[in-house]
């Protein structure tokens, strides 16, 4: 395998050469890994358990990390701060936009009834033109 995918022994790279990390930091960072593939690796085999339709027990397995990262994700009104980036973005998105677009069908409509009231639109046009 190449780069950084599998398991740590499988590394092609130094993380030492790489980041000038000292041996206890290194461990540290060995282990991290070490723990994260192997917790990948459960929730893979309780993932994709084949019998686990066969129990009642199918969807996903609960995990306490993903459901505090969806947790806070889904609560995040709670920790929103207006500010004029914020609101910079919403009017950019959807003030400008809605009131461009508002002005544009009202100038449309606005000339069309112009037309009507002038006689320039035969009567068999108007609904077909709008």
């Amino acid at each position: 395998m190449s780069g950084g995918s599998g398991p740590p022994a499988v590394r092609n790279w130094s993380l030492p050469e790489q980041y000038n990390l000292s041996d206890h930091e290194l461990r540290k960072v060995e282990q991290r890994a070490e723990r994260r593939w192997a917790l990948k690796q459960e929730y893979q085999r309780i993932l994709f358990n084949p019998y686990n339709s066969i129990k009642a027990e199918g969807g996903t397995p609960f995990d306490p990390a993903i459901q505090r990262f969806t947790s806070t994700r889904a609560d995040y009104y709670h920790y929103f701060k207006p500010n004029r980036k914020n609101f910079t973005v919403f009017a950019c998105v959807y003030l400008i936009p809605v009131a461009t677009w508002c002005w544009y069908i009202h100038r449309k409509a606005f000339a069309f009834d112009q037309k009507v009231r002038r006689g320039e639109i035969p009567w068999r046009y108007r609904m077909k033109t709008i």
